[in-house]
């Protein structure tokens, strides 16, 4: 499940490094190492067998030793990720999970405390009948690996929410020198992408463009200024790599 996961992911043009838990000893080394994983990441994902009613002894340590010392270690400069996803697998159906309330807390579990203000979108799914030696049918294992290899391919696109800038100055002319402009509400949903701005002069703006695959962008703009004037115009975004950087290159003009 994880490998049809981890393809999808490499499939959609991103890519991943993975950690495999089991008998591993929790040194100062690997500590380090998974820290580094983590503050070198967008996104993070966890993946277990629900087999025993509870978190594997492996992954707890994990929350204990890495995650939790990591965050509340005033040293260590953690990053808030964009994305974090919870997968459990069982080899019972979903039905028998939830009729004993254990699907409720183990959600409890994940948001409510490990993933708590440290992802800025968490999601989780439940795989059921993932066993196909202990009859169940091979159509359904099949099918939970194409799911997989889905969640994967869409990962980082599938109803994904860009993180709001904060303060991002943005001038386009003179009646928007007296203040910053504030964008809120950042949306991508495969290419297209949408969001809402105001501050300085502006009582309220909407903004909606496309981004290509080499990360060209193309704007559209239109607001309402506090005098009840209005303006729209467009803006072309060019992208190229420099030593490492992404730049971008942007043209602006007004329609009215």
């Amino acid at each position: 499940m994880c490998n049809a996961f981890a393809k999808g992911i490499k499939n959609s043009g991103n890519d991943y490094v993975m950690s495999c838990l089991q008998g591993k000893r929790f040194d100062k080394n690997l500590i380090g190492a998974e820290l580094n994983k983590i503050n070198t990441s967008d996104a993070i994902a966890f993946f277990y067998p629900f087999f025993a009613e509870r978190i594997p002894e492996e992954l707890v340590k994990w929350f204990d030793r890495v995650w939790s010392f990591g965050y509340v270690n005033d040293d260590i400069n953690m990053k808030i990720l964009a994305k974090g996803a919870v997968f459990c697998f069982s080899e019972k159906n979903i039905e028998t999970k939830d009729s004993f309330g254990l699907l409720y807390s183990i959600k409890k579990v994940m948001f409510g405390y490990k993933l708590f203000k440290r992802t800025t979108q968490s999601d989780f799914y439940f795989f059921d009948n993932i066993c196909e030696n202990i009859g169940f049918p091979e159509k359904k294992f099949e099918d939970n690996l194409n799911k997989m290899y889905e969640k994967g391919r869409t990962f980082f696109i599938e109803n994904q929410k860009i993180q709001p800038l904060t303060a991002l100055p943005l001038i386009l002319d003179k009646k928007d020198e007296s203040g910053t402009r504030l964008f809120r509400n950042f949306y991508q949903k495969e290419s297209v992408i949408w969001a809402d701005y105001s501050g300085g002069n502006i009582k309220k703006g909407f903004l909606v463009g496309t981004k290509d695959d080499s990360y060209n962008f193309h704007f559209d703009y239109q607001h309402v200024y506090l005098d009840g004037e209005e303006k729209s115009g467009f803006c072309n975004l060019e992208a190229k790599l420099e030593n490492g950087k992404m730049i971008f290159n942007e043209k602006w003009n007004w329609m009215m």
